[in-house]
């Protein structure tokens, strides 16, 4: 957590918390709509600064990655679009996203975690 990645990558997942949950709008999609402008924005702004010259190619595809396409469609889901920069190839690639989804999914009722075979059991591993 200490790249600078992966702070630019939790500023704009806070980003998407504040459009998902402080902003009370009575239009429904509206939330999911801005998750997705935000995210489009700024893959946008990275493209246009690459193509101007002003960062180089590796700093482009950093942006591309969290930036990325599966970020934004899940941004469109409400409920979950809050969260949808846990899929950015960053936080897979560091395990965070697999983490966060894991203690999401460790909430689910009727003990839906244990059920499915989720939760790790002592009994289980040898």
């Amino acid at each position: 957590m200490s790249t600078s990645e992966t702070r630019t990558l939790l500023k704009h997942l806070g980003a998407h918390l504040v459009l998902s949950m402080a902003i009370a709008v009575p239009i429904p999609g509206l939330r999911s709509l801005a998750r997705f402008g935000w995210t489009l924005a700024f893959r946008l702004s990275a493209l246009l600064s690459f193509v101007r010259g002003r960062t180089t190619r590796e700093e482009y595809r950093v942006e591309q990655s969290i930036h990325s396409i599966p970020v934004m469609l899940l941004s469109l889901v409400p409920g979950v679009g809050a969260i949808s920069y846990v899929v950015s190839g960053i936080m897979i690639r560091n395990g965070l996203g697999r983490m966060l989804f894991d203690q999401a999914a460790y909430k689910l009722p009727f003990g839906l975690y244990r059920r499915l075979g989720l939760a790790d059991s002592p009994s289980k591993t040898i």
